[in-house]
């Protein structure tokens, strides 16, 4: 039931079709029922459509983040590499890394003195490469999948990054909502301005998310400012928001994007955001 919490955009278009086809038809009993049921759907994506009124304009310097999913097998390091250098991250935070990407992407990381990454070859090596001078970086593992995250701290903020399972059967689900579950728990420790930054593998709309963000008090870059679908590139009437940008306060974000197409199933999510002074 979690897997059809995450189609709400394709519901609401769906069901508003069909509700001015049978209105057309003069089947007006169907075209309400269908008309509702799109509104229903539409009420928990409205958070993220309806423009919040914000006062940007006392915040530190902009940082820009770049999560990419590069996809062990199938994705493409040049593409993935060039992206990175048009986009000039200051953060970037990639998924999916294995040995031969590591060597692939090699000439980038003398681009990005403060990094860490573990590579594996399961679809959950994960890496932060930094410009931004990092003071500590760690390997810490949340829940019992065993598929590593990152903490790192600057002097004025600290980033988590991870990529919990794919929900595709009771056990991987458990796996995730644990995984977020213990991350929430974590990110209420921290003190200062935290970001979280990873394909959590699940949308705003599922209740495993909701409980995840009201136990860790972070906000979704995106609220206010539209709806990002980053995955799966290769079928876009189906493509969910997955890959988050997440913030506390303290942190004051500026802009949130897509970007190119870089071979991967996962498009990059480019966030702009500020320290508050």
């Amino acid at each position: 039931m979690d897997l059809g919490s995450h189609f709400r955009v394709q519901y609401v278009l769906l069901f508003s079709v069909l509700g001015v086809c049978f209105w057309l038809g003069r089947r007006r009993r169907w075209a309400f029922t269908y008309l509702t049921l799109a509104i229903i759907n539409a009420i928990p994506i409205s958070l993220y459509l309806l423009p919040l009124a914000e006062d940007l304009t006392d915040t530190g310097s902009l940082i820009r983040t770049m999560q990419v999913n590069v996809n062990t097998q199938h994705g493409n390091p040049e593409r993935v590499m060039e992206s990175i250098r048009e986009e000039s991250p200051d953060v970037v935070m990639l998924e999916e890394i294995n040995d031969k990407w590591l060597k692939a992407l090699s000439p980038l990381m003398k681009e990005y003195p403060y990094r860490l990454v573990e590579a594996r070859d399961d679809n959950f090596g994960i890496g932060l490469l930094s410009r931004i001078p990092l003071t500590t970086t760690q390997i810490v593992y949340f829940g019992f999948a065993e598929v590593p995250s990152i903490i790192a701290t600057s002097t004025s903020l600290t980033i988590v990054a991870t990529h919990p399972l794919p929900p595709g059967g009771p056990e991987y689900s458990s796996y995730r909502n644990e995984q977020l579950k213990d991350i929430a728990d974590k990110v209420r420790t921290i003190k200062g301005a935290v970001v979280l930054i990873g394909d959590l593998n699940v949308t705003p709309w599922s209740p495993h998310y909701r409980r995840f963000a009201t136990i860790s008090g972070l906000k979704n870059a995106s609220e206010g400012r539209g709806i990002y679908p980053s995955w799966p590139s290769f079928s876009p009437l189906m493509m969910i928001p997955i890959d988050h940008f997440l913030h506390s306060i303290g942190v004051s974000v500026h802009s949130v994007r897509i970007g190119s197409h870089v071979g991967s199933d996962h498009f990059p999510v480019i966030v702009d955001f500020a320290i508050d002074e």
